[in-house]
């Protein structure tokens, strides 16, 4: 339903209906964007070198890099509880030179102050021609030199950080990591060395019982991952069988998106799709999750808008995109995912824009059928909202005009439409913070189902590293929900559509099963 459209005729400057609008949509709380960014990972291990328990992979010089290309097996292992380490690869992006004799089996590593020589299966390191003895002997891992981990760092004169669950930072730096107040460029480390995308199906304890729970976890930022979302054949008001839909995309995981008006005539979705940056779909009101361009996911609150500005400065703005709730008194914007034409049911001005020059602007009389041009837009001005605002007097036929997205309230200020490349809504918010939402107030979710009622969902979520899941349970309540995401360890949480669209895909398989078609699919492509 259009909030913007219940505005009353007696509304009579846009500066009371801003206030109303921000009164309707802020949230208690806003939704923080603490998840370390690439050029912060780089800052903090500059001069370090990141390795992890059974890993091939490691993090150095601002990247993710394979520790031997040639071979996956060269990677830290623990034996009889110490962690054996490759010394050519540690050394060398330390800033040491490493060489290698051969009939000896001998590795000699040269630094700036430090000159350290290990043989092959001995356990004697003499540094700067004092001998250590160290309690693993050297061995060869991989057809590569393998010591102790503290050995190595302590002969370098480096130091080390350890975290429990495999995570190991060897730097120049006294200190690189605090896990007091790093935890955030911790976990974002860690998770940089998961694979990108993986499924599990286990089983959440909540308040009421075992409940099964399907999940996939999904890295963001890394160079293989990328989303999309789609409608069927790109148009509103169209419905499909999920699996033509995942498989005809070719991607290798999804998930049911918006909830959509699935017993109407009109099958619509409810609050905002963004398809390939555009927004197709832009109704305020819930909760919103954008994908960026730098691979976070962001939640926000966007109460959105499109401005413009045309002949002679002149500015007009429409509050919605697609949506088919006119009245007199707002503004609305048609695109060729609505179809070929809409239908005008009440009067006022419609003006029609291709390739952002405007071809027309005319009164109608409702009822009326106008026809949306296929490489461009109509933005329709109610009787009231011209009378008052006069936004149809920007569109002078053959005049260029411009569009942007202006956001009235935004409970996420990292949130930026123009940074995203698409975004489906959900709701109520499950999770905030770390912490489970109080029941919501919003009047969507005041039904039993969003109450008290047991059903199949699906949810989507961040975790504290920059981590997102995809969730799909068996009959749970909200309340339920929100035990099982924090659980799960979701930092934010939104439900998504649920009951018969509960739908979810991941490597060929249709692991939940909607018993109806669909329109909003969110998918996952992996190379």
């Amino acid at each position: 339903m259009s909030y913007i459209s219940k505005i009353s005729k007696l509304v009579s400057i846009l500066l009371l209906f801003a206030v109303l609008m921000i009164s309707m949509t802020m949230p208690e709380v806003s939704r923080a964007a603490d998840i370390p960014n690439d050029s912060i990972l780089k800052e903090r291990l500059n001069n370090a070198v990141a390795l992890f328990v059974g890993s091939p992979k490691a993090y150095v010089n601002g990247g993710l890099t394979r520790i031997d290309e040639n071979n996956s097996e060269v990677r830290p292992v623990v034996k009889n509880s110490r962690t054996l380490v490759p010394i050519r690869f540690i050394s060398s992006n330390l800033g040491a030179d490493v060489q290698w004799d051969v009939p000896s089996a001998t590795a000699t590593i040269t630094s700036a102050s430090r000159v350290i020589k290990i043989r092959l299966g001995s356990n004697v390191m003499n540094v700067n021609n004092q001998d250590v003895i160290i309690d693993t002997a050297a061995e060869s891992i991989g057809g590569r030199t393998f010591v102790p981990l503290r050995a190595l760092s302590n002969a370098l004169g480096k130091s080390v950080f350890w975290d429990d669950r495999g995570l190991i930072v060897i730097s120049s730096e006294e200190r690189v990591l605090n896990p007091s107040v790093d935890q955030a460029v911790i976990e974002t480390l860690i998770a940089s060395f998961e694979e990108p995308i993986s499924y599990e199906n286990t089983t959440v304890t909540t308040s009421a019982g075992n409940r099964s729970v399907k999940v996939i976890k999904i890295n963001p930022k890394h160079p293989d991952i990328r989303f999309e979302v789609g409608l069927p054949n790109g148009r509103l008001n169209q419905t499909e069988d999920f699996e033509t839909m995942v498989k005809n995309k070719g991607a290798f995981a999804a998930i049911n998106g918006n909830f959509f008006t699935s017993y109407d005539v009109i099958k619509d979705p409810i609050g905002h799709i963004m398809v390939d940056g555009k927004l197709i779909y832009m109704q305020s009101g819930i909760t919103t999750v954008g994908f960026s361009k730098d691979g976070q996911v962001r939640f926000s609150k966007a109460n959105t808008f499109v401005k413009g500005t045309g002949k002679n400065g002149m500015t007009w703005t429409a509050y919605e995109v697609n949506t088919l709730t006119q009245s007199s008194d707002v503004s609305i914007m048609y695109t060729p995912e609505r179809g070929d034409s809409v239908n005008i049911k009440v009067n006022g001005y419609v003006a029609s824009v291709v390739n952002d020059v405007v071809v027309s602007n005319d009164y109608i009389h409702a009822p009326a059928t106008v026809n949306i041009p296929s490489n461009g837009y109509i933005v329709f001005f109610g009787d009231g909202y011209a009378k008052s605002y006069g936004g149809q007097k920007a569109f002078v036929p053959g005049s260029k005009i411009d569009s942007w997205y202006y956001m009235l309230s935004n409970s996420n200020p990292s949130f930026d439409w123009n940074n995203l490349t698409c975004a489906i809504t959900g709701g109520p918010d499950l999770v905030l913070n770390g912490q489970k939402c109080p029941p919501s107030t919003h009047p969507a979710f005041a039904d039993s189902r969003f109450t008290t009622a047991a059903s199949p969902r699906t949810a989507l979520a961040v975790t504290s590293n920059g981590n997102m899941l995809l969730v799909s349970t068996s009959n749970v309540t909200i309340a339920e929900l929100k035990e099982i995401m924090v659980k799960l360890g979701a930092k934010d949480a939104i439900n998504l559509d649920g009951g018969a669209s509960t739908a979810m895909y991941y490597d060929g398989k249709v692991v939940s099963k909607p018993g109806r078609k669909l329109e909003t699919i969110l998918y996952v492509h992996y190379k």
